[in-house]
């Protein structure tokens, strides 16, 4: 599907998927940075791991800022898996999703993707799945294209330059063919190609905090039966006995804890934000 009377395509600057629906906001008068990039080792160990002893009494080896480094990494993608949202950016080559008759004349042609945020949709094509996956039916101008980012969806509006809605071309070509096959649904109908993830530089501080701290909770947890083997002891000497109890295990715990919970605290607060609910299913006897 075309329009002549389209201007050409050309891709603007990202817009950062933070604030709301990527809207174009600026501060006046700034009082904090909003952004930051994603967090270094030495940040995870200035914030999160103060005061914390690196180093093996047993070994006297000292944990490496490259080991570090790599529970950052390891933190980003168990974010990612865990929330489903991309941290570094990510293109999506033709992600499928299924035809719904409703969605496409009631709702604009609702379309869920199922990763987020959406930093830029770089082609929405109508393609029946086949040994021939390349042969497009049609693809549908960027344009016409109304993104929410951080829900990860879109809908087609489809305007002239007039700004009238072009009813008889949403109308005819992709969705009749589907309704005369006595069909309300089709599998895998669109292909959507699209890049999720946040600029280098445009990492909203609540995500690089749970960065940060689920590194740590990896981190301590690694540490604690190095540092801290054993929650007592006993010391004798001339038949004489003393039990001695340390302060370690019951301080990493303690903090494993905190930090446990903070996790949990920064994770609700990102999923409502990015309008991820939790999943529920329901048991029937």
């Amino acid at each position: 599907m075309t329009d002549s009377n389209l201007p050409p395509f050309t891709p603007l600057k990202t817009i950062a998927p933070y604030p709301n629906h990527g809207s174009d906001v600026s501060d006046i008068e700034p009082g904090f940075q909003r952004f930051t990039t994603i967090p270094t080792f030495q940040q995870v160990k200035d914030n999160q791991l103060f005061g914390v002893p690196l180093v093996s009494p047993l070994t006297k080896e000292k944990l490496k800022d490259e080991t570090i480094q790599n529970f950052i990494h390891k933190a980003i993608s168990e974010i990612e898996h865990e929330i489903k949202l991309y941290i570094s950016p990510v293109t999506i080559h033709r992600e499928r999703i299924n035809y719904s008759w409703s969605d496409f004349y009631y709702a604009f042609a609702w379309l869920q993707l199922s990763c987020r945020p959406i930093l830029e949709v770089q082609k929405l094509e109508v393609s029946i799945p086949s040994a021939f996956d390349a042969e497009n039916l049609v693809e549908w101008p960027t344009q016409w294209l109304k993104v929410y980012r951080e829900f990860g969806t879109l809908q087609l509006v489809p305007l002239s330059g007039s700004g009238s809605v072009l009813v008889t071309q949403v109308s005819t070509g992709v969705a009749f063919p589907v309704r005369l096959f006595s069909a309300d649904s089709f599998p895998q109908f669109w292909a959507v190609s699209y890049r999720v993830g946040f600029e280098v530089d445009q990492i909203p501080f609540v995500i690089a905090q749970l960065i940060e701290v689920v590194a740590a909770i990896k981190i301590l947890s690694l540490l604690s039966p190095v540092i801290y083997p054993y929650n007592s002891y006993s010391l004798g000497m001339d038949g004489l006995s003393q039990s001695v109890s340390t302060p370690g295990p019951q301080w990493f715990s303690a903090r494993l804890q905190q930090l446990t919970e903070e996790k949990q605290q920064l994770t609700d607060s990102i999923k409502s934000f990015y309008n991820m609910g939790i999943s529920m299913s329901v048991l029937g006897g």
